[in-house]
């Protein structure tokens, strides 16, 4: 299962994949997050970013929680495990690698984990309010579908579970590093509730490819100021804005 999922994976959404580093067919044009390559242009700088100007179900999105349509939706399964760390600064965020066979299930299909990442602030804003920090869970289908389950950053107690990751953070873009020795046990950095507020929308980056359903888990993850330092260290305003919802709602799991 994991070699078809990534086979599939490299079919479904090159351009898409790509700019998260899933994929070797990445579109060669620069962008970034303020200025002439920031977000408002980006639908300008390459015909392969299009969606990013025109689409229709862009993320992030502003989550008014009056306006969520509370639904039974299926039980999140998590089944991560341990894993080996490792880093990349890749110039828009750091992005941490990792092997196969770390799964998430919605009730309709099994993903694959292919890699997580961070923004700071957060991209997703609930009731107009951003988060520290989001860290995205980015998964992929056998048939190519993509699942991001966003985890919101708070102030609060330390969390032990993404201390090696801070550790060894790379403030500069560079090659990948993985420190000897140094493992994450991947589901101590979940929050202990899985209930989420859910709904299609697109990759954040360019090109911002559409399609990918969302799962922006309700219960947050605390870290301490330190930690939070830290993170923003490496990126701080790597966060594309909210995008108009459009037609689309947001569906709610748990009490409203």
């Amino acid at each position: 299962m994991p070699g078809v999922v990534r086979r599939n994976l490299l079919r479904a959404c090159c351009a898409g994949l790509a700019s998260l580093g899933l994929a070797s067919c990445a579109p060669t044009h620069d962008w970034d997050y303020t200025g002439d390559a920031g977000p408002t242009h980006w639908g300008e700088l390459d015909r392969a970013f299009v969606l990013a100007e025109r689409g229709g179900s862009q993320s992030p999105v502003n989550i008014l929680t009056a306006d969520v349509i509370r639904a039974e939706l299926p039980r999140l399964s998590v089944r991560y495990g341990t894993d080996q760390l490792r880093l990349v600064n890749n110039g828009h965020t750091v992005k941490i690698e990792v092997g196969p066979g770390h799964m998430l299930s919605d009730g309709a299909r099994n993903y694959e984990l292919a890699q997580f990442h961070f923004h700071a602030p957060s991209e997703h804003t609930i009731d107009s309010r951003h988060a520290q920090a989001e860290f995205h869970f980015v998964h992929a289908a056998p048939d190519g579908h993509l699942a991001v389950l966003a985890v919101l950053i708070e102030r609060g107690p330390a969390a032990t579970g993404y201390q090696p990751i801070l550790d060894a953070l790379p403030t500069q873009p560079g090659p990948r590093q993985a420190p000897r020795g140094a493992n994450l046990a991947l589901r101590t950095l979940l929050p202990a509730g899985l209930d989420v507020w859910a709904y299609d929308g697109s990759l954040t980056t360019p090109p911002a490819t559409e399609g990918v359903r969302w799962f922006v888990l309700r219960e947050p993850v605390m870290m301490s100021d330190e930690q939070i330092d830290r993170l923003r260290s490496a990126y701080d305003g790597n966060n594309r804005p909210v995008q108009p919802l459009h037609a689309r709602w947001v569906l709610g799991s748990g009490a409203n």
